[in-house]
C-alpha cells in the first residue's frame, strides 16, 4: 500500500545577499494515513521549510526546490501547476501555521475567513456553510461559536486564535494536516488544550487522517506522535518509532536533545547542554553537520557525510558513523 505522503531526496535553497542558504538537504520520509509523524530539532534546522515545501508554500523567489519529489496521493506536487495546487490546499492538505495573528486576516471576521475556504472548494448553500462553521468551532472547543464567527482575530485570545486556525485547516476535512509549531507562545494549560484538540480532530477511525507535527519540544512529540524524525543542519539524522527513539537514541545529537529537554527531565539538575553553536546554513561543514559539536567526532566524520544505517529495528535508522548504544 502506497503511503499518503512520500518525500524523496528533497532539497530546498534560498538565495540571499550573503549567499545560498541550504535550508533542506536530501530529506526523505513517508507518512501513512492515520499516522502522526513528528519532526523535531533546534530552530533553524529546516523543519518549517520542509513542512511548508509540501503544500508548496515556500515563497519563490527567494526559495526554490532544487531537487526531489513530494508525492501526495500518488501525485508529485513539485510538478503541479499553481491551479492544481490551489485545489489541493485546504481540500486535501490543511495547515496550522505557527503564528495565527499573521496567518489570519486582521481585516476580516472569522466567519468571512472560514466561509471563503468552504466556497473555494465546496458548493454549499449558505445554511450548510453556517452549520459546518459552527460545528467545527464547537469541535475545537470554542464555547460561543456564533459570537466567535462575528469576531475579528485581535478580539480573541492566543489560544482561541489557534483553535480557529485548527478549525480553518480542518473545515474541509483534508487527508493531511500539517501543524507548524502550533503551541508556540501559549501557556502550558492552553498548550495542552490545543494539543488535545489536534488529537481529537485527527484521530478519526472512519476517516483516518495523517498528522505532520513540527516542533522543537520533545515532550509534545512523546505525547502526540507515533514516529519521529530528528533534523539537524538541514538534514535528517535519525528516524524511529517514538518509544524506541526515547528509550534507545542512537545519534549523539538526539541524545543531547533528550538530555537538554526540560519537559523530559524532572530534575533540573540533570539537564545538560549541547556544546557549541548551530551551524550556519550558508556554510555547512563538509562532513557530518553535527561533527563540530560532537564528542565522538573522528576524522571520518569531518570528511564525509555518514551513510544511513538501520539498527536492530528496521524502522530505526540513523545517519552516523558511530551510533550510540
Amino acid at each position: 500500500m502506497e503511503p499518503l505522503l512520500k518525500l524523496s531526496h528533497l532539497t530546498v535553497e534560498f538565495s540571499t545577499e550573503e549567499g545560498v542558504v541550504h535550508a533542506v538537504n536530501d530529506v526523505s520520509f513517508s507518512l501513512e494515513a492515520g499516522e502522526a509523524l513528528g519532526v523535531v530539532g533546534e530552530s533553524g534546522c529546516g523543519k518549517s521549510v520542509t513542512a511548508m515545501s509540501i503544500p508548496r508554500l515556500v515563497p519563490s523567489p527567494p526559495g526554490r526546490t532544487v531537487s526531489g519529489r513530494i508525492e501526495f496521493l500518488g501525485r508529485d506536487l513539485v510538478t503541479l501547476s499553481p491551479g492544481e495546487l490551489r485545489k489541493l490546499r485546504g481540500a486535501e492538505i490543511g495547515v496550522v501555521f505557527q503564528e495565527p495573528m499573521t496567518a489570519l486576516s486582521p481585516l476580516h471576521t472569522i466567519e468571512e475567513q472560514l466561509r471563503e475556504a468552504i466556497r473555494l472548494h465546496r458548493g454549499m448553500k449558505a445554511k450548510e456553510e453556517e452549520e459546518r462553521m459552527l460545528s467545527w468551532l464547537e469541535r475545537v472547543g470554542i464555547g460561543e461559536p456564533r459570537r466567535c464567527l462575528k469576531s475579528y482575530p485581535f478580539q480573541l485570545s492566543g489560544g482561541m486564535r489557534q483553535r480557529v486556525m485548527i478549525a480553518q485547516a480542518m473545515i474541509l476535512e483534508p487527508r493531511l494536516l500539517i501543524a507548524d509549531e502550533p503551541t508556540t507562545a501559549l501557556d502550558v494549560t492552553i498548550q495542552a488544550q490545543v494539543l488535545e484538540v489536534l488529537r481529537q480532530v485527527t484521530e478519526c477511525p472512519e476517516h483516518p487522517r495523517a498528522l505532520l507535527l513540527i516542533t522543537h519540544d520533545l515532550g509534545v512529540i512523546w505525547e502526540m506522535c507515533t514516529r519521529v524524525v530528528v533534523m539537524y543542519g538541514s538534514r535528517i539524522v535519525e528516524e524511529a518509532p517514538v518509544r524506541e527513539l526515547f528509550a534507545r537514541p542512537a545519534h549523539p545529537y538526539t541524545c543531547g536533545l533528550l538530555e537538554s529537554s526540560p519537559s523530559l527531565q524532572k530534575d533540573p539538575a540533570c539537564l545538560k547542554s549541547i556544546p557549541g553553536n548551530v551551524p550556519s546554513l550558508l556554510t555547512l561543514p563538509a562532513g557530518c553537520p553535527f561533527a563540530p559539536r560532537c564528542s565522538q567526532t573522528t576524522p571520518e566524520c569531518r570528511q564525509s557525510l555518514p551513510p544511513w544505517r538501520s539498527l536492530e529495528s528496521p524502522q530505526h535508522k540513523v545517519a552516523c558513523f558511530h551510533p550510540q548504544g
